[in-house]
């Protein structure tokens, strides 16, 4: 495929539009390999009688996990900084769980439709420990598809920052000799069978209410309440756990909670609630 890259107007490096001859056709979500780098295709014309016209981004972030059969996956993404949009505030007095975030632009295939909600990767740099580790907590799954017209799409998903599992987090090394972090790693041996029927199990959707700041010296309560796939209220069995590197008082009573933290040493520090 011949490709010709037009600079963009808009002063944006990470973005360029493409184009190619007729015959030549791309899609949304197909990877470019140009100038050593890899970008991905978040935009096509679907006019295409006599070119192919579209856009794409430079790949910032190369994402990796387990898929449900055990096999390692590594997908390359757009990414952006989604901090500055969250609700989190940091004050002098009080201690907030974490809500750094990122927004990243992934192909939709086999592997990446699969990904739900609360599936936990690292991002941070070769060697450190423990490593920086964040949750997807939220999926734009129909943000560009043209996939009815055959013509491809991408998802966008929101990375929240969550915490390292000394337990679960594997440091692997790949057939390159590469080290990398996959969290919540399972050995092939220990993967169950799939059921044959998927939708004969349960689909359970928890929210967790209450103020995403605990000042020092007081307490505050949270309270979850559980639905099924169906949206009817639910009440499973179900346990409470707070990680934190500082003590967090505890006080359970049915579906809630009430935190406490006294010390003033731990101020502007982070805790996860779940």
């Amino acid at each position: 495929m011949q490709m010709m890259i037009i600079k963009d107007t808009d002063g944006n490096v990470n973005k360029k539009k493409i184009k190619t001859r007729h015959n030549d056709k791309f899609n949304i979500g197909d990877y470019v390999e140009w100038n050593d780098q890899i970008w991905l295709v978040t935009l096509v014309d679907p006019d295409n009688k006599t070119w192919n016209r579209g856009y794409m981004y430079l790949c910032t972030l190369l994402l990796r996990w387990q898929d449900s059969d055990g096999s390692i996956v590594e997908r390359w993404g757009y990414s952006e900084d989604y901090t500055k949009y969250s609700m989190g505030e940091t004050g002098n007095n009080n201690i907030t769980i974490g809500d750094y975030q990122y927004g990243l632009t992934i192909p939709v295939d086999e592997y990446t439709k699969k990904l739900k909600r609360g599936k936990r990767f690292v991002i941070d740099f070769e060697g450190n420990y423990p490593p920086d580790t964040y949750r997807l907590s939220g999926k734009k799954a129909y943000l560009n598809d043209d996939s009815y017209f055959n013509r491809g799409r991408v998802m966008t998903i929101t990375l929240s920052y969550d915490f390292f599992n000394k337990e679960k987090d594997r440091l692997l090394e790949l057939r390159d000799e590469k080290k990398v972090w996959i969290c919540d790693y399972r050995s092939p041996t220990d993967i169950p069978v799939q059921p044959e029927n998927p939708d004969s199990t349960q689909s359970i959707l928890a929210t967790i209410s209450g103020n995403t700041n605990l000042k020092v010296g007081f307490n505050r309560t949270y309270s979850v309440s559980f639905v099924d796939k169906s949206g009817n209220t639910i009440n499973p069995e179900f346990s409470w756990n707070v990680i934190s590197e500082f003590e967090v008082k505890q006080e359970v009573v049915e579906n809630k909670i009430k935190l406490l933290v006294e010390d003033e040493d731990c101020i502007s520090s982070f805790f996860c609630c779940r």
